[in-house]
C-alpha cells in the first residue's frame, strides 16, 4: 500500500494531516516501509555524489575521474531519479489539476526560497562560493547551493506530470515526458549521433531540469503495481547498474563525447532509478528496513543542509578515497543529527520535511 500522499518532495510526511510524527504500530501498515528506509539511503548518495574529487579529462582519467571515483559516481546516480520517481508514485490526480499546480508550487516553493537564501547568505563567508556571473538560470538552479535545482525541477516535474494527464491522459503525459528526456539526457551525451555539431549551451544549463517529468510520471505508473520478487529486483538492479557503467564508457571512449562529467544524463539512469525504486518496495517487510524507515523523514533535511558541511569541512577540492570515506561519514553524521534535531522544530519543519 502507499502511505499518505503529500507533496513533499522526498516523500510523503507521515501521520494524519501529513505532519511529522515518529511511526508508531498503528501508521506501520499505511506507508512502504522500503521506500522509507530508501529515501534516508539515498540522501546518503546525493552527499558522495557532491564530495567526489571535480572531473577532469587526461591521459590518466579518460572518463573524466579516477577509477575508484567512476565507480562511487555511477553507484551514486540512483540517488535523484529515486527521489523524483518517489514523488510521482504518491502524486494523486483525483485532487485535480488545479489542486495539484496549486500544492506542488505552494509546498515546494517556499522550501527553496529559504534554502536558497539561506545558501547565499553562508557564500558570503565562503570564498568563491558566490556565483561569478548571475543570469536568470542562477534563479531556478539553486545559485551557490548547486543541489538545490532539485526542487525547482520537482515542480515542472510536477507540473508536467498533471497538465499532461489532465489534457491527454496517460499517452499524453508518456509522449511529453519521453520528448523532453530526449531533448535533455539524450541530445546532450549523443548529440553528434543525430547530426548536431555542437549541442545547446542554453539545453546544457536545464538539462537535467527536462529529465524530472520522465521520473516523476516513472512514479506514477508504479502506482497500483505489484513489486517484483526480491532475487528479480536484485538482478534488475544489477544489470541497470551494468547498463551505466557501459553506456558511460560508450558515449566518452566510442561517441567521443568527453564533456558529460559524470553520470547523472545517461539514458540508463533511468532504468537504474526504476531498478532500485522496484527493490526498496521488495523489502517492505524487513525487519532492518522497517528499523531505519524513520529516518527516512531526515532525508530532505540532509539533502538541504549537508552541501554547508562540505564547506565547513572540505580542506581539498580533489579528495582521494580516504579522504571521501572520512568526509563523507563526518557530513553525513552531522547532516543526519542536524535534520533529525531540525524537523522537531515546529518553526524548521515546515522547511525541512
Amino acid at each position: 500500500m502507499t502511505g499518505t500522499s503529500s507533496s513533499n518532495p522526498f516523500g510523503p510526511a507521515q501521520g494524519p494531516g501529513n505532519r511529522y510524527e515518529m511511526n508508531t504500530p498503528a501508521t506501520l501498515h499505511l506507508r512502504d516501509r522500503g521506500i522509507d528506509a530508501f529515501r534516508y539511503a539515498m540522501a546518503l548518495l546525493v552527499i558522495g555524489i557532491h564530495i567526489l574529487p571535480p572531473v577532469a579529462v587526461g591521459p590518466d582519467r579518460p572518463l573524466g575521474l579516477p577509477g575508484w571515483a567512476v565507480v562511487v559516481d555511477v553507484i551514486c546516480r540512483c540517488a535523484v531519479p529515486f527521489f523524483f520517481i518517489t514523488s510521482g508514485y504518491y502524486f494523486r490526480p483525483e485532487r485535480g489539476a488545479f489542486a495539484n499546480l496549486k500544492r506542488s508550487v505552494v509546498r515546494i516553493a517556499p522550501i527553496y526560497v529559504v534554502w536558497y537564501l539561506f545558501f547565499i547568505s553562508a557564500a558570503v563567508f565562503v570564498p568563491g562560493k558566490l556565483p561569478g556571473h548571475w543570469r536568470i538560470m542562477t534563479l531556478v538552479d539553486g545559485g551557490p547551493a548547486f543541489h538545490l535545482w532539485f526542487l525547482p525541477a520537482l515542480i515542472f516535474g510536477l507540473a508536467t506530470l498533471t497538465l499532461t494527464l489532465a489534457l491527454g491522459g496517460r499517452t499524453l503525459a508518456i509522449a511529453v515526458a519521453a520528448l523532453l528526456a530526449i531533448g535533455g539526457p539524450f541530445l546532450a551525451n549523443y548529440h553528434s549521433l543525430v547530426g548536431m555539431p555542437h549541442y545547446s549551451s542554453h539545453l546544457n544549463d536545464f538539462k537535467r531540469q527536462l529529465a524530472a517529468p520522465a521520473f516523476v510520471l516513472m512514479g506514477y505508473l508504479f502506482r497500483g503495481t505489484r513489486p517484483t520478487n526480491l532475487s528479480i529486483a536484485a538482478v534488475l538492479c544489477a544489470v541497470a547498474i551494468s547498463a551505466m557503467f557501459v553506456e558511460r564508457y560508450f558515449v566518452i571512449m566510442v561517441v567521443g563525447n568527453k564533456a558529460i562529467g559524470n553520470a547523472e544524463s545517461l539514458l540508463a539512469v533511468f532504468a537504474y532509478g526504476a531498478a532500485v525504486f522496484n527493490l526498496a518496495r521488495c523489502l517492505n517487510n524487513s525487519p532492518a528496513v522497517q528499523t531505519l524507515s524513520w529516518l527516512g523523514n531526515a532525508s530532505l533535511g540532509i539533502y538541504l543542509i549537508h552541501v554547508l558541511f562540505i564547506w565547513m569541512f572540505r580542506q581539498t577540492v580533489d579528495t582521494g578515497p580516504w579522504q571521501f570515506i572520512f568526509l563523507g561519514t563526518i557530513v553525513a553524521s552531522i547532516s543526519t543529527v542536524a535534520a533529525v534535531l531540525a524537523i522537531r522544530a515546529p518553526l524548521l519543519r515546515r522547511f525541512m520535511t
